[in-house]
């Protein structure tokens, strides 16, 4: 009988369970970039309807980035306390919630309008800001190191197929029932979204649909399939995680790669705040954001002669958090 469960267990073949999860990844990717352009399509008539201007238009614009700056850190600290299943489930649901509420700002008059979609607008940029570095994360626990390019690629596609896709939809909402219809119809579909992404998302070496060759598979290939059970911490010295010992730095790789990703991961919202044309009010200063791309490239030859890439990233990191500030 052992024999037989052998020869089976050696013809097996292997699931791709790992798949469905990049799969989630892109949706779930998809609503993030759609709910963050809501305001970007309904502004317009919203504005018109509730009696804001450019000037306060553009306050409740710069509320989102702020937020995403300030929560980065602790949204990387949060995934990595409670699990990226977990911390990314409140994370779609917070987000939508107030992406839904958004739809009712207009019980508020005058300053109160304002006021109440700049508090929202602020809680959904709080509540997104784990989402990419729970993407990164996730991969992490479930491909391989000769998988992660495509599969970074396929979520990071998401932004772009979400303009495609929800801007045409969001649009003709506006034009047809009214802007609050958009942000009810965004909403709500991602609180739904939230509930099915516990449904498909699991640890890699606890999902229902994975069996150990596509475990071994996977872990052969550097993925930290027991990611979110590891409870103890190896002390590491501060001069061998971040210095130059590179044989021993290899082992704490993932954890330099997950600040950097932490740190640096910038939104793309270049997009959302020439749609509504709010550079002249002050949402977004063409002239601050080229200088700090030109310090960034000028920097770049000066960091990779005197001390090396892995500097460099970790250098850079500061950068990218304040060309959300400028």
């Amino acid at each position: 009988m052992s024999s037989l469960s052998q020869a089976a267990s050696s013809v097996e073949k292997r699931t791709n369970a790992r798949y469905w999860i990049v799969v989630m990844l892109f949706i779930v990717t998809s609503f993030n970039y759609g709910d963050r352009a809501t305001l970007s399509i309904a502004g317009s008539e919203m504005a018109k309807d509730i009696g804001l201007d450019p000037v306060g238009m553009g306050y409740v614009f710069s509320a989102f980035s702020w937020a995403y700056v300030i929560g980065q850190i602790p949204g990387g600290w949060l995934l990595d306390r409670f699990g990226s299943k977990r911390v990314y489930f409140w994370s779609i649901f917070i987000w939508s919630m107030f992406t839904l509420l958004q739809g009712f700002v207009d019980i508020f008059s005058g300053f109160g309008i304002i006021v109440a979609l700049f508090t929202l607008r602020f809680l959904v940029g709080l509540a997104e800001a784990p989402s990419f570095p729970g993407n990164s994360r996730i991969v992490a626990a479930w491909f391989p190191a000769q998988e992660r390019g495509t599969a970074v690629s396929i979520f990071n596609s998401a932004q772009y197929f979400a303009t495609v896709i929800f801007a045409p939809i969001m649009g003709w909402l506006t034009h047809e029932v009214g802007w609050s219809h958009v942000f009810f119809f965004m909403g709500g579909l991602g609180i739904v979204i939230s509930f099915i992404w516990l449904k498909v998302i699991h640890e890699s070496n606890q999902h229902p649909g994975v069996n150990q060759k596509e475990l071994e598979y996977i872990a052969a290939g550097g993925a930290l399939i027991n990611m979110d059970q590891q409870n103890t911490k190896v002390k590491v010295p501060f001069s061998v995680k971040w210095g130059a010992d590179q044989t021993t730095a290899r082992v704490t790789d993932d954890d330099r790669r997950l600040y950097r990703s932490v740190l640096y991961q910038r939104p793309d919202l270049l997009f959302h705040y020439l749609v509504s044309g709010l550079s002249g009010a002050g949402a977004w200063d063409v002239d601050s954001e080229s200088g700090l791309c030109g310090f960034r490239s000028g920097g770049l030859r000066f960091y990779r002669r005197c001390a090396g890439w892995d500097y460099f990233r970790l250098a850079d990191a500061p950068h990218g958090i304040a060309e959300h500030c400028a």
